[in-house]
C-alpha cells in the first residue's frame, strides 16, 4: 500500500516559487499604487482649477479658500491655493507619513491660471 501526498521537498519548492513571484510583483504593485494616488491628486487639482475659474467669473476674483474649490485634503495629499492679483497657483503636496512621499520627484504638484503644470513629467 502506497501513501499519496506531497513531500517536504515539493512543498519547499512551491513556497520558493511563490516567494520569487511575490518579490517580482510587489514592487510593481507599489509603483502602480503611487501612480494611481497621484492621478487622484491631479484630478482634484484639475477640478479645482475649473472651480477657480468659475469663482473668478461669479465674484470677480480668485480665492485662496481651497474648501470652495473642492476640499483641502484627500487621503494622501493636502491642497492649497495661492493668489497674487490676477494669477493663482494650486498645489497638491504629499502628506507627512504618506506612502506618496516615495513618489520621487512628484511629491508636490502644481498648476496655475496659464495651465502650466509642474513637474511636467508627473502630469503624463
Amino acid at each position: 500500500m502506497r501513501c499519496r501526498g506531497i513531500t517536504l521537498l515539493e512543498l519547499i519548492i512551491t513556497v520558493a516559487i511563490i516567494a520569487i513571484l511575490a518579490s517580482i510583483a510587489y514592487p510593481s504593485f507599489q509603483a502602480h499604487m503611487l501612480k494611481s494616488r497621484r492621478a487622484e491628486a491631479l484630478e482634484h487639482l484639475l477640478s479645482a482649477q475649473l472651480k477657480q475659474e468659475e469663482q473668478r467669473v461669479t465674484s470677480g476674483s480668485y480665492t485662496t479658500d481651497f474648501a470652495l474649490l473642492g476640499g483641502a485634503s484627500i487621503d494622501h495629499y493636502t491642497f492649497a491655493s495661492t493668489v497674487s492679483g490676477a494669477s493663482y497657483t494650486l498645489t497638491a503636496t504629499a502628506k507627512s507619513g504618506s506612502p506618496q512621499l516615495k513618489d520621487t520627484g512628484c511629491t508636490s504638484l502644481t498648476i496655475n491660471q496659464q495651465d502650466q503644470k509642474t513637474p511636467a513629467n508627473c502630469w503624463g
